[in-house]
């Protein structure tokens, strides 16, 4: 979704024939100036927002622009707020902004896998990861224990001392 605001200066002359002078703009006024506007265009989203994150940089005197890019729980905005000052043609000094940001859905994190459980033994879930498993209940010194297993493939852990295919028994 992309969403332009151009707003047009007058140029302005008085009545002694000299132009009005816009005045300067400071980067941290335009800062200002597009935290109001992304409020008012974007309300909810942007009160909502997470990672918020501005960069402002002086293009004129008179005119500012800030790259901006936040996201919410479902959609991620991006983009850029030109902000300047103008003159009206009765003198009034004011600052206009020209909102150029995008927006598109986040796709979802797919749900965290279980951890896999080694191949090489049944009956108990044993984290292939592990340095070391041990039998509950006996001498060993661990990090992980497990109660009986049956040993399928490669008995890595040494959990099957006699050889008959099941573990801790």
């Amino acid at each position: 979704m992309l969403c332009v605001v151009a707003l047009v200066a007058i140029s302005a002359g008085r009545a002694d024939g000299r132009q009005y002078r816009p005045s300067s703009l400071s980067e941290s006024h335009a800062a200002d100036v597009v935290r109001q506007a992304l409020q008012a265009r974007y309300g909810a989203s942007y009160r909502d927002r997470q990672a918020y994150t501005s960069s402002c940089g002086r293009l004129t005197r008179i005119r500012v622009r800030c790259r901006v890019s936040w996201h919410t729980a479902r959609r991620a905005y991006h983009g850029s707020v030109t902000v300047w000052t103008t003159v009206t043609s009765s003198g009034k000094r004011s600052v206009e902004r020209r909102l150029d940001v995008r927006s598109e859905a986040l796709t979802p994190k797919p749900a965290p896998q279980s951890p896999a459980c080694d191949p090489n033994y049944t009956g108990a879930c044993l984290d292939p990861n592990a340095s070391d498993y041990d039998c509950a209940g006996g001498s060993g010194d661990g990090p992980k224990y497990t109660g009986t297993v049956t040993v399928v493939g490669d008995d890595h852990y040494g959990l099957d001392r006699d050889g008959d295919g099941i573990g801790c028994e």
